[in-house]
């Protein structure tokens, strides 16, 4: 612990040092959204320091995949890096989107093979993460309606889901 003393040397103020935050990676995935526009918000945008050019530099270099070609065909100029967040937020701030997204990735989580108790651990770590998110975002009525109408949509064949997501 390193100990800085003030004029007087009689009141010790320490300073400690936080370990620096990072972005995570943003690959356009729903269930993702969320904490990562919340810690991109708290650590880039949020950030008086920086100018809209350096804060559309550190968002290019936090997103891949679909998150990126959503905005690669912008200038990293300052009034293309609120354009860039609109265009994420119109994209992927998306509740329906979201919620779906993690309904989907429960219904899809792999068994536990062999009854294991890491895999059983595993198992309940992801479906207790997923079941935090759909409450963060909805109420259990809603919840347990949307899990009924996943398991119906995904009985129908392709055309017939097509029109369902029509209505």
């Amino acid at each position: 612990m390193v100990r800085q003393f003030s004029l007087d040397e009689t009141t010790p103020q320490r300073k400690i040092r936080l370990p620096e935050l990072k972005i995570p990676q943003f690959n356009g995935s729903y269930t993702d959204w969320p904490g990562f526009i919340a810690m991109f918000t708290t650590v880039i945008d949020n950030d008086v320091d920086l100018s809209k050019i350096e804060k559309f530099q550190h968002l290019r270099v936090s997103v891949t995949g679909a998150a990126l070609d959503t905005i690669s065909s912008l200038d990293p100029t300052e009034e293309n890096y609120d354009k860039a967040l609109e265009l994420f937020r119109n994209r992927f701030d998306n509740k329906l989107l979201n919620f779906q997204a993690h309904v989907c990735e429960i219904f899809n989580l792999k068994c536990a093979d062999k009854g294991s108790a890491v895999n059983l651990r595993q198992l309940s770590d992801k479906l207790n993460s997923h079941m935090r998110a759909l409450q963060s975002i909805c109420k259990q009525e809603e919840i347990a309606d949307g899990f009924l109408v996943y398991l119906v949509t995904s009985k129908l064949d392709s055309k017939s889901q097509s029109k369902w997501e029509e209505d």
